[in-house]
């Protein structure tokens, strides 16, 4: 088993639809997990997310790495707290 890049992640969570960033189902399912730490149901007065998906999982890439249990498992404050003694 390998670990995920950021692009495996990017299309697992996203999908193109005309060229606008569309949520996949992978990221609908895990909404809640993502909910703790981002405004993902959030417009702004222009109706856009305020943060998107694309956004989120970079974000969560950066200090989870590649891997699935702890992108879909742990906010990032939790995996920094877990992996501080190392």
């Amino acid at each position: 088993m390998h670990s995920w890049t950021l692009e495996e992640f990017l299309e697992a969570f996203m999908e193109e639809e005309d060229e606008l960033e569309a949520e996949a189902a992978l990221f609908k399912e895990n909404r809640e997990i993502f909910a703790k730490e981002w405004p993902v149901n959030k417009r702004g007065s222009d109706g856009v997310w305020k943060v998107s998906a694309s956004e989120i999982v970079t974000q969560k890439y950066f200090t989870m790495g590649g891997s699935a249990r702890w992108m879909l498992g742990s906010t990032t404050a939790e995996t920094e707290q877990a992996s501080d003694p190392y």
